[in-house]
C-alpha cells in the first residue's frame, strides 16, 4: 500500500461518525437524482400526453365531439341518471347526496 492509502484508511477509522454521515449523504444525493429524473420524465410524458389530447379536440367541429373527447379523457362514472342535456344541468358527486345533504 502507499502512503496515501494508509492515510485514507487511518483517517476513515479514526472519524467513523463522519465517514457514516458522508456515505449517508452521498446515498441521499443518489436517491434526489434518481427522483428528480424520474420526476421530469413523468411529466413529460403526462405534457405529451395532454398536448395530443388538447390538439386532436380542438380539431373537433361540434361540441358533441369536444364533450365527447372530455369524458373520455376524464374519470366520470355515472351511479343514475343521465349526463346533462345542456349549459343549465350539471352533473353533482355521489358524496354530495350522502356527506352534504343535497
Amino acid at each position: 500500500m502507499n502512503i496515501l492509502s494508509r492515510v485514507t484508511l487511518n483517517t476513515l477509522e479514526c472519524n467513523r461518525i463522519w465517514t457514516e454521515v458522508t456515505v449517508i449523504g452521498i446515498i441521499l444525493s443518489a436517491a434526489m437524482i434518481f427522483a428528480v429524473t424520474t420526476f421530469e420524465s413523468s411529466l413529460r410524458n403526462y405534457l405529451y400526453c395532454s398536448t395530443i389530447r388538447k390538439r386532436n379536440g380542438c380539431n373537433a367541429a361540434g361540441s358533441k365531439d369536444q364533450n365527447a373527447l372530455f369524458f373520455e379523457s376524464m374519470p366520470i362514472h355515472l351511479q343514475e341518471g343521465r349526463l346533462p342535456a345542456n349549459k343549465s344541468e350539471l352533473i353533482l358527486p355521489l358524496h354530495l347526496t350522502e356527506n352534504g345533504g343535497v
